[in-house]
């Protein structure tokens, strides 16, 4: 599975104490939390259209924050700190 090689190759180049920082796009972000998030950019009306089918797209390939803790168990770091920020995802993961 690549993104457990990708993650164990993070966990081997950082340096003991360590933190490797992935933002992703949260999978249980809601339709009205992407509409919210496409307003704030302040972009016309077809711009923003395009924006939310986007965000949607990444949103169904993304993972939940259980499932990006799930997938983090699987690798050299085996924990994680994960919370959602907007429709996104803020993962911290230290290596000891």
């Amino acid at each position: 599975m690549w993104p457990v090689k990708a993650l164990d190759e993070m966990y081997r180049v950082l340096r003991p104490g360590g933190t490797a920082v992935v933002q992703d796009t949260n999978r249980d972000a809601t339709d009205g939390e992407i509409a919210r998030e496409v307003e704030s950019m302040k972009i016309g009306k077809l711009a923003g259209l395009g924006v939310r089918q986007a965000l949607g797209g990444l949103r169904r390939r993304a993972y939940t924050p259980v499932d990006f803790s799930g997938l983090v168990a699987e690798t050299a770091f085996r924990t994680c700190e994960v919370t959602t920020v907007g429709i996104g995802l803020d993962v911290r993961l230290t290596r000891p």
